[in-house]
């Protein structure tokens, strides 16, 4: 991983303080009631996209948490292929 030298730091939070800085102190706009449809859609399809990525990837959640569980221990797929967590 590359990691930025504290000029970069200090001179991107400069930036970011200068722009925060040029933004007007009120927005005048409307929101309609099409923009909080349009917030309960995102949700929904939010949620829809999350349950579909964990149900594709069910089993190797299960595994992994049984792994992080219980180290050293041969699961179930191990013993019936006939080998233990020594790798004998």
């Amino acid at each position: 991983m590359h990691m930025m030298s504290r000029t970069s730091i200090v001179m991107c939070a400069g930036a970011v303080c200068l722009i925060l800085l040029s933004l007007p102190d009120t927005a005048h706009a409307y929101l309609d009631p099409g923009s909080g449809s349009l917030v309960v859609q995102a949700l929904v399809a939010a949620a829809a996209a999350l349950s579909v990525a964990v149900k594709i990837y069910w089993h190797k959640l299960i595994a992994l948490f049984r792994i992080l569980k219980r180290p050293g221990k041969a699961t179930q797929g191990e013993k019936k292929n006939g080998h233990d967590a020594s790798g004998v």
